[in-house]
């Protein structure tokens, strides 16, 4: 059995890993025995590097005694001095989702959120994790992704320059057990850790003791194997990535797309084994978890044989919507204000609150919004109700927006999400659409024109 102790995991960390020698690093800090020690060691071989040191600690609030843990771990980081951030947030329960996968992706999005530019955060899964995790996914019928297991490090956050390092993944539970004990560590040890109602719990109880009273060495042959699937998957993935190139959409990328659009009628004649993973490679290079095989498949039905005009799927913090011809992958999209909300507005850049979304002004477009017609009027960001018009330059009579955003191809979920420019309670600028006649400035005169943004690691 490997033995742990800080000059290793300096090793790991600044050798393997390739962790910037000034980097600070982040803990997902639990309390439990596994980020103890990974917490441990590392505030010993911080005396030796220097480096900066932050214990990340969320409390789902799922046991009684949630609150006392959060003040327990917050008393040792202050004797071991590590800075200490913590927060409380209960679960949505939502429906067909294990509570395992809830309480991940609360925990990940809150992760994601607080870790800083360039900070490198830092969990404690070890080997037997790595062998629970393939066999979940072996029993699920994960392909070749999933059962490479959990990868040693990943993107946390593509915006923030921000990734998880898994340095502990070769060193099995109790070689963690063992530098416990060698350092009089206590930790908190949580009853539903030991529930056999949850899956991962019960392999770790029942069955990989049972494996491993018959092959001994049962966590490294599917640590061997799980690395085979990693390597047959990156060269999938090379192919995947070529193929991805020539599938790009022409239509524009979109407000709340996490990736290029891709046009499914350069994907189609790929064939239903290479289109689904070319689905999962471009998700997975965008930092979203894969839906499951099932999804893909529907979603593969829907567009490629029933050519279904509106199509999708949702899972874990993401969206495939099909529309025109194309896949977009987004963010989700909570609901927004109601219909007939308004904001007034100065023309300056302000957040919008639903969705991540924020308004900006751009000045030097051509044909654009001229400044000088809105002085003086009532200027407002409203939502659609439905059966609104305009008048574009150029043409004489209203036309239906409806119309307008299908000629122009604009999305029916940006159409709901986004509001349009009124000036005076009359439509003066809609997304995809451009100015009304009213509002315009002439053709070769520089103009105000609007963006939307929202949040999000496209």
């Amino acid at each position: 059995m490997p033995r742990l102790d800080s000059n290793a995991l300096l090793r790991i960390l600044f050798d393997d890993l390739n962790v910037p020698a000034g980097a600070a690093l982040a803990v997902a800090y639990s309390g439990g025995r596994d980020s103890q020690v990974l917490l441990h060691a590392l505030s010993v071989a911080r005396r030796e590097r220097g480096f900066a040191l932050t214990a990340l600690h969320f409390d789902h609030g799922l046991s009684p005694q949630s609150a006392h843990w959060t003040a327990q771990c917050a008393a040792l980081c202050r004797e071991w001095g590590i800075t200490f951030v913590s927060t409380r947030q209960a679960l949505a329960r939502a429906p067909r989702q294990s509570l395992e996968a809830q309480a991940r992706q609360s925990r990940y999005a809150w992760f994601k959120r607080v870790v800083e530019p360039g900070q490198i955060l830092l969990t404690a899964h070890h080997a037997d994790d790595h062998a629970e995790t393939v066999m979940l996914n072996l029993l699920r019928g994960g392909g070749l992704e999933s059962l490479a297991g959990i990868p040693r490090q990943r993107i946390l956050s593509a915006a923030k320059c921000t990734r998880v390092v898994r340095p502990l993944l070769a060193y099995p539970g109790e070689a963690l057990a063992e530098y416990a004990r060698r350092h009089g560590l206590r930790w908190i040890d949580d009853p539903a850790n030991r529930s056999p109602q949850f899956d991962r719990n019960y392999l770790h109880a029942s069955i990989i003791p049972l494996l491993r009273a018959r092959w001994p060495g049962v966590v490294a042959s599917m640590a061997k194997s799980a690395e085979h699937c990693r390597e047959a998957a990156a060269c999938l993935d090379r192919i995947a990535g070529q193929r991805l190139e020539h599938c790009r959409a022409d239509a524009k990328r979109g407000v709340f797309c996490l990736a290029p659009p891709l046009d499914a009628h350069l994907i189609k004649p790929l064939g239903r084994a290479r289109i689904i993973h070319l689905l999962r490679h471009w998700i997975h290079r965008h930092g979203r978890r894969s839906p499951s095989s099932g999804q893909l498949a529907t979603l593969f039905r829907q567009v490629f044989e029933a050519q279904s005009g509106s199509a999708g799927m949702r899972w874990d913090g993401a969206e495939v919507r099909y529309f025109n011809g194309h896949l977009y992958l987004t963010g989700p999209l909570g609901d927004g204000p109601a219909p007939g909300a308004a904001l007034n507005w100065d023309l300056r850049e302000r957040d919008l609150g639903a969705n991540g979304l924020r308004v900006e002004v751009k000045s030097g477009i051509s044909g654009g919004l001229d400044p000088r017609r809105l002085r003086g009027r009532k200027v407002q960001l409203v939502w659609r109700r439905g059966g609104e018009r305009m008048t574009l330059p150029g043409r004489k009579h209203r036309s239906q927006l409806k119309k307008l955003f299908q000629q122009n191809a604009v999305p029916p979920w940006e159409r709901r999400a986004l509001p349009l420019l009124t000036v005076d309670g009359e439509v003066a600028w809609a997304h995809g659409v451009g100015p009304s006649a009213a509002c315009c400035c002439g053709k070769d005169e520089p103009g105000l024109g609007l963006r939307f943004a929202a949040g999000g690691d496209g």
